[in-house]
């Protein structure tokens, strides 16, 4: 059986799903082990690139354990083995409580019935201030 556009969209919406409960291990069972996840909200705005579960694992779960994340599905297109998905997204940090919505993008490629690589595209800049300011106001509060 090949994979079509309601079990791809439900792949993905799975995916989301699991990010959306805080659940970093429920999302990449939608993996396949040697995954490649990219976004362009690396350091200083740059290519972010990471490698396999371990590594996504390493970097995403110290972020799901500071904030309240949800995504939701704007649209998806399907064409074969990759899909585009635009979604509207929220983030509370816990501590300070600070805000942040916004949309983007992703680019879903797949190998059988598992995710192999996604492609974030984000507000890179909305991101990074966001961050700056958790910061700020987090190296702050450990001055009181």
């Amino acid at each position: 059986m090949d994979l079509n556009y309601e079990t791809a969209k439900a792949i993905v919406e799975a995916a989301h799903a699991a990010w959306n409960a805080g659940s970093v291990e429920g999302m990449l069972e939608k993996y396949v082990d040697d995954m490649v996840y990219a976004t362009n909200t690396g350091p200083d705005g740059s290519l972010l690139m990471i490698r396999g579960k371990e590594d996504f694992r390493a970097r995403f779960e110290p972020v799901m354990a500071i904030i309240d994340s949800r995504t939701s599905m704007q649209s998806f297109r399907f064409d074969g083995d990759a899909a585009r998905v635009r979604f509207k997204t929220f983030v509370r940090h816990r501590q300070t409580g600070q805000e942040m919505t916004g949309s983007f993008r992703q680019l879903v490629q797949f190998r059988g019935f598992k995710i192999c690589r996604l492609e974030d595209f984000h507000d890179a800049a909305k991101m990074a201030a966001f961050w700056r300011l958790v910061n700020m106001q987090t190296a702050d509060n450990k001055r009181v």
